[in-house]
């Protein structure tokens, strides 16, 4: 029996309200020769019972397969998974609370075929309450050094949903999730930038990402926590092991990643209630000491500039400017309500 071209992953934890539309999405579309990987990361609602109808219903059932995690392992497992029992040639994520166009696959899988490339990103819409937000757009293909480049003009966006990727390059290079709770995707589409060698982007809009306010990014937007220090604190780690391996030409967003992923770690020490002065001057020193080395290259924009050179500060310094900026993005928060 051949292989399926395409698999779609789909990990399911507590979506009851939007997973039907969102796996009918995926089960409609007019590419036939595709497999379906749904994990279940043992959420406490009924999305997978819906899940299960939709499938029993649906003519595409058979090309479903259900893996059941024995616990919840959190999403960067669950797409772990995804990387460990896809059997087609690409991988395409699609989270459980978002939709894809009917034809989604069936373009991109047509200009993969026609200029193959490590990873395909096509362009998505943002809706919030059935209504459309926003269009994000980016078109061209993109080769070896000026990968970076269009990571940091954010022309490659850091989520892995509504891309297509080949998964021999990704097992060529043992790319794995991190198993945060959040921002797992940031931390892999790093190892991408490191590690990619061509790079697609197709301008048409084939993906709706749906916000809604349980999400985690909703979370962030509402303020930062312990929770997030911790979080930040990983993805800026993960970033100085990258640094270490990452080709001369990509350098530079990695370093531009470490300052940004070290001020929100910052940013959210000296926002908590949680932590004394000492407290936050001790988490400085310990964690967040940045290597003289970052401090060489080039930051892509004004206010990682303005980052690193907070950064380049005595941690003491560094507190008394961080509580500053602090204190004057939450006084425009509260005019901008």
């Amino acid at each position: 029996m051949n292989a399926p071209k395409v698999t779609i992953a789909i990990p399911v934890y507590n979506v009851a309200p939007y997973v039907e539309s969102s796996l009918l999405s995926a089960l409609n579309q007019t590419f036939q020769d595709i497999e379906y990987l749904i994990i279940d990361d043992r959420g406490i609602d009924n999305s997978m019972d819906i899940v299960q109808r939709v499938v029993a219903e649906h003519p595409r059932g058979n090309q479903v397969r259900i893996i059941v995690h024995e616990h919840n392992m959190k999403i960067g497992a669950a797409r772990n998974t995804a990387l460990d029992n896809a059997s087609a040639r690409y991988l395409y994520f699609l989270d459980s609370d978002d939709e894809m166009e009917p034809d989604t696959i069936e373009y991109m899988y047509r200009h993969m075929e026609q200029h193959p490339v490590d990873v395909l990103q096509a362009s998505y819409a943002i809706l919030k309450n059935g209504k459309k937000l926003q269009d994000v757009a980016n078109s061209g293909y993109i080769y070896i050094s000026d990968i970076a480049k269009a990571y940091m003009e954010k022309r490659i966006t850091v989520y892995t949903w509504n891309k297509l990727f080949d998964l021999n390059f990704i097992r060529q290079h043992s790319i794995r999730f991190a198993t945060n709770e959040w921002a797992e995707d940031v931390m892999f589409m790093s190892e991408i930038a490191v590690f990619a060698q061509s790079y697609g982007l197709l301008d048409r809009i084939t993906y709706r990402y749906i916000l809604n306010n349980g999400s985690i990014s909703n979370r962030l937007r509402a303020g930062y926590t312990d929770f997030f220090y911790q979080q930040f604190l990983k993805l800026y780690q993960h970033s100085l092991k990258l640094l270490s391996i990452a080709p001369i030409d990509r350098k530079q967003y990695i370093a531009n990643d470490i300052i940004s992923m070290g001020y929100y770690a910052s940013r959210a020490l000296t926002s908590s209630n949680n932590f004394s002065k000492q407290q936050v001057l001790h988490y400085f020193r310990r964690d967040l000491d940045f290597p003289k080395e970052l401090y060489q290259y080039k930051m892509c924009d004004f206010k990682h500039t303005i980052f690193k050179w907070i950064f380049s500060k005595p941690a003491i310094i560094r507190y008394i400017l961080l509580f500053c900026v602090g204190k004057l993005l939450s006084l425009r928060r509260n005019i901008d309500y």
